[in-house]
């Protein structure tokens, strides 16, 4: 279940958030308003809400201990009964898309006006994620960007070149084994739209039936003589 904070619920988050010695692992919301987003049950905060985390109050006291005491009762959640995955047009995850943004720029905005705060460094925070069914009809697939890039073994985020070894900026390790990913980039339409998406990771393997680190290394095996550096071209599958 997704909970949504704004104005003034936001900011009391954020301060107590912020100024907590370790991270809260209790929230308590008061008086909040059900809803349904993209098909998923979401609770948000109006004006008369008040937020507590951890031990400011008793009844979070309890629940913190309550909790402590029982360690395995978060594994009996089964997340397919909670979440369900719901399809979605192509214009329809637009006007999602839009309405995320749309609310979170609003939160920005009062929390840079009230705290001094650099508006992108809590964007990518307060951004939700959600899971979409999408049928669409693949019309072409671009070759005018590279279809794969170096992955941290461990985390799979995108790994950076260092001066002697690749680096994950995302474990902190300077020693990265890497591994190659897709970064595929298709043209889809439906009816009445069109889009573009990025398949990552193993997704690519779905439509090719091979690993992008099958292939890469294949490529270089071949062409023991390229750098490095080279980039090989999409494949002809």
């Amino acid at each position: 279940m997704k909970l949504y904070l704004w104005d003034q619920a936001a900011k009391d988050f954020y301060k107590k958030f912020t100024s907590s010695e370790d991270t809260p692992t209790v929230l308590l919301v008061t008086t909040v308003n059900p809803k349904t987003v993209a098909g998923n049950l979401a609770l948000s905060s109006m004006s008369s809400s008040r937020v507590f985390i951890d031990k400011d109050i008793q009844p979070t006291i309890d629940y913190f201990s309550w909790l402590s005491s029982n360690p395995e009762i978060g594994k009996q959640v089964n997340a397919d009964e909670v979440t369900r995955v719901e399809t979605m047009t192509i214009g329809q995850i637009f006007a999602y898309i839009k309405q995320e943004y749309a609310k979170v720029n609003t939160t920005l905005r009062y929390l840079c006006q009230k705290q001094n705060i650099f508006m992108s460094s809590l964007a990518s925070t307060l951004l939700q994620e959600a899971s979409f069914n999408c049928i669409a009809t693949i019309g072409d697939v671009k070759h005018d960007s590279p279809w794969y890039y170096i992955s941290c073994g461990g985390c799979h985020t995108k790994a950076t070149r260092g001066p002697s070894s690749l680096m994950c900026a995302k474990c902190g390790n300077t020693n990265v084994s890497g591994e190659a990913k897709y970064r595929a980039e298709i043209s889809v339409y439906d009816s009445n739209d069109q889009a573009v998406f990025v398949l990552l990771g193993d997704a690519g393997s779905e439509l090719t039936g091979k690993q992008a680190a099958e292939l890469v290394a294949n490529y270089f095996e071949a062409n023991q003589e390229l750098s490095a550096g080279h980039q090989m071209p999409a494949p002809k599958l």
